[in-house]
């Protein structure tokens, strides 16, 4: 009787390994999905102040789409001549296509025209009070 003899195999050609490198893979393909689309279609900002209240709280985490249809009405994110984050509301759209913003709790309008170029995006979600731990070391 010839005797059967079992080759040994390496831990890399092992279904362990095999299982393991898949889960690895999806989990790497899966952040870096989740990255590119929150730098580059929905960054996530931190709001800070009163302008927006009561819509929108000191220390909520919001959710911008860049890529949204923006309207009259709209909550957008964008950056000031000073080149600071504000989070206003679109309150009109001008005709070259530069808008007049205003923060909700604001007696005014603000000064000036936003154009297209200096808009982070709509804000599409927030999230309450997530941002409050950074708040702390801000003030």
């Amino acid at each position: 009787m010839a005797k059967h003899s079992k080759k040994k195999q390496s831990f890399f050609e092992g279904q362990v390994f095999k299982r393991t490198l898949k889960i690895v893979l999806i989990i790497i393909v899966t952040a870096s999905l989740l990255l590119n689309l929150f730098t580059f279609i929905m960054p996530v900002v931190k709001y800070y102040g009163n302008s927006m209240t009561p819509t929108l709280e000191d220390g909520q985490i919001l959710i911008v789409n860049k890529m949204a249809k923006i309207t009259s009405g709209d909550i957008i994110a964008f950056y000031n001549d000073d080149d600071i984050l504000v989070i206003h509301r679109i309150i009109e759209v001008n005709k070259d296509n530069t808008y007049i913003t205003k923060g909700d709790h604001n007696n005014a309008a603000d000064e000036g025209y936003v154009k297209k170029e200096n808009i982070e995006g709509k804000v599409m979600l927030k999230i309450p009070y997530l941002a409050y731990p950074t708040i702390m070391f801000k003030r």
